[in-house]
């Protein structure tokens, strides 16, 4: 009878964290969803992004449906709750405390709305999640840490974006240690953090690992250069160094230079108006662009880092629109993907059994907000931030928070370096944050719950 409720207990839990997903009839699909789903059943690396997740679809779905592929991200989340649960907080049996732990968060936080998404982002909370139990906990059995390290690996190396995040967390976690290095909290957790900062860097190894097994060269990205010098055009440090520098810069940009695109996304996405495209469509299409002008967009990119004024321009930029992210977080507009959409013909393709579904869910034919949900949010992550203060002054003068605190800063560490690498090398933009901020809220439970358990041990 056990078994039954557990079953019952998770089955909630799921339908929880996949809400938005089960309200819209179908998993929600981003205009990068139809190119994961291809790249997938194709077996090829996109030029745009790592190819983990592409493969991740195409398995879990089984060539049959992607409600598979929101239920295997969903039990990975909960699995990496459970033993945070388990391993920071120190509970014998959490499976049910995970259960409603989740169901409370999916909620009132844009967790679900995550989750319910074919997209890469889904891993972004997963990664951060596992980073943060394994350096907190003081001790994690053999098997639960092989698991946790394999989950966190490949959850990194879903998306770009993931390698620079977590290596800059692994190199902070390194620096933190030389300067506290004779701390009880440092010395207990020694091996487990050389561990951590070894894993945290390796992911770019991993990545450029597969993508030479696969043919696509020893490198994170088949094409990464073009994606920043998108972003420098963005920001407007492209045009001050093709004032001073052309003919001796890319010809169509020159040639444009006092009329270039005003985004990063028409630049990369606009196929018939943006200069980038210009003769290279027509042998082997889009993707060409990207790979063949690659070095020639990174000579540009080092080009303009290197001239003080497009540079000074360039981290003025990255220094203001990071400040914006941070408070940018609201739950996503998602679009309607219709015929002519980029997931049409990939489902038609290759998830026949999930035809019928896709054309009759709301997304189909309508846009989904979420202005509601992302209120509650934007007051919840508000009330956490100052739970999180004032536990910060609390367990300054007690062992008994050193892991519930740990987990709780290195989760808002890791929310702010994913704001400032996200709006440095894309742009800001809602959804950035949001596939991470419901983690505060969570590390705020814990400490009210780390709390309370102190509280019943004392009574006692």
């Amino acid at each position: 009878m056990r078994w039954v409720l557990k079953l019952l207990a998770l089955l909630a839990a799921l339908a929880a964290i996949n809400y938005p997903a089960l309200v819209n009839g179908y998993p929600l699909l981003y205009s990068d969803s139809g190119t994961y789903i291809v790249a997938g059943f194709l077996n090829y690396i996109p030029v745009d992004r790592p190819y983990f997740y592409s493969w991740f679809v195409r398995h879990t779905s089984m060539g049959f449906s992607i409600w598979f592929t929101l239920i295997a991200q969903s039990l990975l989340l909960f699995y990496a709750s459970r033993m945070a649960l388990k391993y920071v907080l120190c509970l014998k049996e959490p499976f049910y405390s995970a259960c409603l732990l989740m169901v409370g968060i999916s909620f009132t936080t844009g967790l679900a709305y995550n989750n319910s998404q074919i997209i890469a982002d889904a891993f972004s909370p997963i990664a951060l999640l596992c980073f943060s139990t394994l350096l907190a906990a003081r001790y994690i059995p053999k098997g639960h840490r092989f698991f946790l390290v394999l989950i966190f690996l490949f959850a990194v190396s879903t998306h770009s974006s993931h390698l620079l995040i977590f290596s800059l967390l692994a190199i902070g976690l390194l620096l933190t240690r030389l300067v506290f290095k004779q701390k009880p909290f440092f010395k207990e957790r020694k091996q487990a953090h050389k561990r951590l900062i070894f894993w945290g860097v390796s992911t770019w190894l991993l990545v450029s690992i597969f993508n030479f097994w696969l043919g696509a060269g020893f490198k994170p990205s088949k094409a990464g250069n073009i994606f920043l010098a998108a972003r420098t055009i963005e920001t407007g440090a492209a045009k001050i160094y093709l004032d001073k520098h052309c003919p001796n810069a890319p010809n169509e940009l020159c040639a444009v230079k006092d009329n270039l695109p005003p985004h990063a996304v028409a630049f990369l996405w606009e196929f018939e108006t943006s200069p980038f495209y210009d003769e290279c469509t027509e042998n082997g299409g889009w993707g060409n662009c990207w790979t063949s002008k690659n070095e020639e967009y990174g000579d540009l990119v080092k080009g303009i880092i290197g001239y003080t004024p497009s540079r000074n321009n360039l981290i003025e930029h990255c220094l203001d629109d990071s400040w914006t992210q941070l408070g940018k977080f609201d739950l996503g507009y998602i679009v309607p993907m219709a015929q002519g959409s980029p997931v049409y013909g990939p489902i038609k393709d290759f998830l026949s059994a999930d035809w019928a579904m896709y054309q009759n869910a709301i997304q189909y034919t309508k846009p989904l907000t979420y202005e509601t949900e992302s209120a509650i949010q934007r007051w919840l992550v508000y009330l956490s931030l100052a739970v999180i203060v004032v536990f910060l002054f609390i367990g300054a003068k007690t062992k008994h928070f050193n892991a519930t605190l740990a987990f709780a800063v290195i989760v808002l560490v890791g929310t702010v370096v994913n704001g400032i690498v996200c709006a440095s090398f894309s742009g800001v933009v809602d959804r950035y944050m949001a596939r991470m901020i419901w983690l505060v809220p969570l590390a705020a439970v814990f400490l009210i719950w780390q709390w309370f358990l102190l509280r019943k041990q004392t009574t006692k």
